[in-house]
């Protein structure tokens, strides 16, 4: 029983089941280390941007819309841990 337990983890992590999660996100620190979204939005306010929604997507980034002070919607997706922006793009 052991030994199937065991040959069974390995298969799964040869095929990269439950690693692709945290290699492929935004961030491996945990979400207790991250800035909180009180932060983030005034990351943005210094920019220049208000905040219209935010949520933590399945990559451990905060998926952001925000308004530029023309109106102008942007998608931006942030880092939470540092809050570095990724990416900055006209919303659709």
């Amino acid at each position: 029983m052991k030994i199937a337990i065991a040959v069974g983890g390995l298969v799964l992590s040869a095929l990269g089941v439950g690693t692709t999660f945290w290699s492929d996100g935004c961030t491996t620190t945990p979400p207790r280390h991250w800035l909180t979204p009180m932060e983030i939005e005034s990351r943005l306010r210094e920019n220049g941007l208000k905040l219209q929604s935010m949520r933590a997507d399945e990559d451990r980034c905060f998926a952001i819309v925000a308004s530029e002070k023309n109106g102008k919607l942007r998608a931006i997706l942030v880092n939470p841990a540092d809050g570095t922006i990724l990416r900055n793009e006209p919303h659709i």
